[in-house]
């Protein structure tokens, strides 16, 4: 059985259709999908699409029609399948991104990039040596307001934090932020919360960095969040 098995050679150009991005026709960097359709878009270039309008670019097929953000989702997996096909493309993004940063003044995520790639950020335990808990990375500086929901009931359990300013990773994402809300006010891990930026509502799995640059818009810091009753119960 294994003498009859042959080696199969694919040429790149007959895979671009799944590796390229339908709204800049480049290969995808920081792959996106759209929920409802499974269409892979650059992270980009589908967040600019979605502010003027609602459909996926490919089927037309309703994102949502208030918060298609919420509704996109990273593909980190389909990402690292481009990235392994052409090795060159990660390298020249990184180039890219460098000089968007340098330009606006983001020089911390620049020093953020330099750890990583001199190895700096390494998490390996050795003896005598403790995690640093992504210390390393670069930070995002968050203010955690509380907004009543307007429904009587519902949120007596909430009150403002004693300390609303926090300081962490700009990978750290809203999940993380509701979980700490919950710790804070001692309520138990089913209490909903939601957490919104500009009174728009943000997506579970967003990034602290994917909000400040799409609701925060390069805004001063901190990044100014409100949490208020989402209902009784989350799954998140």
């Amino acid at each position: 059985m294994i003498e009859q098995l042959k080696e199969m050679i694919v040429r790149l150009r007959d895979l671009n259709e799944h590796l390229t991005c339908g709204l800049c026709k480049g290969y995808l960097v920081s792959a996106t999908l759209v929920i409802e359709c499974l269409h892979a878009f650059c992270k980009s270039c589908i967040v600019q699409h979605v502010e003027q309008r609602t459909q996926c670019p490919t089927c037309n097929i309703l994102i949502h029609e208030s918060q298609p953000l919420n509704y996109i989702r990273g593909d980190p997996t389909l990402q690292e399948i481009v990235n392994k096909l052409i090795p060159s493309l990660q390298q020249s993004e990184q180039k890219r991104e460098d000089k968007f940063y340098w330009r606006r003044g983001f020089y911390r995520q620049l020093t953020g990039r330099k750890r990583a790639l001199s190895g700096t950020d390494d998490q390996t335990v050795h003896p005598g040596k403790e995690l640093n808990f992504h210390r390393d990375d670069d930070q995002i500086y968050v203010c955690l307001n509380h907004c009543s929901s307007g429904k009587a009931g519902e949120d007596s359990m909430l009150r403002p934090l004693k300390k609303k300013y926090v300081r962490c990773s700009h990978h750290a994402t809203v999940r993380h932020l509701k979980k700490l809300v919950r710790r804070k006010l001692n309520l138990s891990d089913s209490y909903k919360i939601d957490i919104t930026c500009n009174e728009q509502l943000l997506g579970t799995e967003h990034t602290l960095q994917f909000v400040a640059l799409t609701s925060w818009r390069y805004k001063p810091e901190p990044l100014a969040l409100e949490f208020k009753c989402g209902g009784e119960r989350d799954c998140n």
